[in-house]
């Protein structure tokens, strides 16, 4: 039972004050100091990234070392924010197309028909060129940071801080999505060629997420379990891996038409089937070892192996960007007359893009829960780490 606090006496009635206890010794924690970025990856950073030799000082011994879930999580916040801004941009273009074709076609009489038609021409591509005009990503980078903190300082502090982190995990060689970021960072690509792999990235992500489950929340029982049953999100790109059927169909889904047999996308099946080719060779040189090994074994074993072989998403994505860099016009295949079917190609799918047509033709996407055409991984747990510098 609970009573009064009892007091200490000494022995002749007299109540022995408490001792005043000393008060207990509390560390204070001061901030934490986490290392700067070695020497030797500034150098780097701002010998590959001219644009980061313009940012100062004062924020680079901020920026701190990140794990590498956290490094790809941003670059798909960017690439996410610039493929919505240049959907965007040409929107805008298409409206201010229309509205010129309006209000030069009702002006009503007067002029020639072959005045207007030329007029009419300079101004749609006058506004369309102004779309299109060439938007640097490593700026955009910078720009897309500005945007997200407002405050230059810790502007230039994340910007090092992404940098830094993706120049060394690129050094490690810890991820395909890295590697390509780090092109687009270095103008290893060019804008258009940016705009295409944000276009096929896009519908990859789309693929994924017609092939989700519906889920209703008036089906789920218990109103604290309705607060879980919200929409469920797809996989971002580096979690994500392909069947060769999956990338096939895919493939089929960016170009679809009349330009599916063209022959950038010829030549991407081409490369994926290599691909798997491989994989199935390769798989199959394992069965034999372990048949040796052991004896003998099942013949399931090489089908199973076969049939396990994934791509990952941002490898399938750098072999598009290879196949479209190879027959692009300006690559020096302009010339060519068998260069003109994959020109055509590149031209359809970025009017694709322009317009904002569906695509119609990919099928359903399964995911690791409930098929073999798309698979989960987790990515890599290590960091990109100061040190691969």
């Amino acid at each position: 039972m609970f009573g009064a606090p009892k007091h200490r006496g000494d022995g002749k009635g007299r109540v022995k004050p408490r001792p005043e206890s000393a008060p207990p010794s509390r560390r204070t924690r001061g901030p934490a100091h986490h290392p700067a970025p070695p020497r030797q990856l500034v150098e780097a950073v701002r010998a590959r990234y001219p644009l980061w030799a313009t940012l100062g000082i004062d924020a680079l011994a901020l920026a701190r070392q990140r794990a590498l879930p956290w490094l790809l999580k941003q670059i798909e916040d960017v690439y996410d924010e610039r493929y919505a801004h240049d959907v965007a941009e040409l929107e805008f273009a298409a409206g201010c197309v229309r509205d010129e074709k309006k209000k030069r076609g009702g002006g009503g009489g007067g002029g020639t028909a072959g005045g207007d038609a030329d007029d009419e021409s300079d101004a749609a591509a006058a506004i369309i060129e102004a779309a299109l005009a060439p938007r640097p990503f490593p700026e955009y980078v910078l720009a897309h940071c500005a945007r997200r903190y407002g405050v230059k300082s810790l502007a230039e502090k994340a910007a090092w801080e992404l940098m830094c982190n993706a120049e060394a995990a690129r050094s490690a060689g810890a991820h395909t999505s890295v590697d390509l970021f780090c092109a687009f960072c270095n103008r290893g690509y060019d804008d258009e060629e940016l705009m295409f792999f944000l276009y096929v990235r896009q519908q990859l992500l789309s693929a994924c997420a017609r092939a989700l489950p519906r889920v209703d929340v008036h089906d789920v029982k218990g109103a604290s379990q309705r607060f879980l049953a919200g929409p469920p999100a797809p996989p971002l790109p580096p979690s994500i891996a392909l069947t060769e059927k999956r990338a096939r169909d895919v493939t089929r889904s960016v170009f679809g038409g009349a330009v599916a047999d063209g022959m950038l996308c010829q030549a991407v099946l081409q490369l994926v089937g290599d691909f798997f080719k491989e994989k199935r060779e390769e798989a199959s040189r394992e069965k034999k070892g372990k048949g040796k090994g052991k004896g003998g074994g099942s013949g399931r074993g090489g089908v199973d192996a076969a049939a396990e072989a994934t791509m990952e998403a941002y490898y399938y994505l750098k072999l598009m960007l290879s196949a479209y860099r190879d027959t692009r016009p300006d690559g020096g295949g302009e010339d060519d007359p068998s260069a003109a079917p994959a020109v055509a190609a590149r031209e359809e799918a970025l009017d694709r893009l322009f317009i904002g047509e569906d695509v119609d033709a990919a099928p359903s996407v399964t995911t690791a829960d409930g098929g073999d055409d798309v698979s989960t991984s987790p990515g890599r747990a290590s960091g990109g780490g100061w040190g691969a510098g």
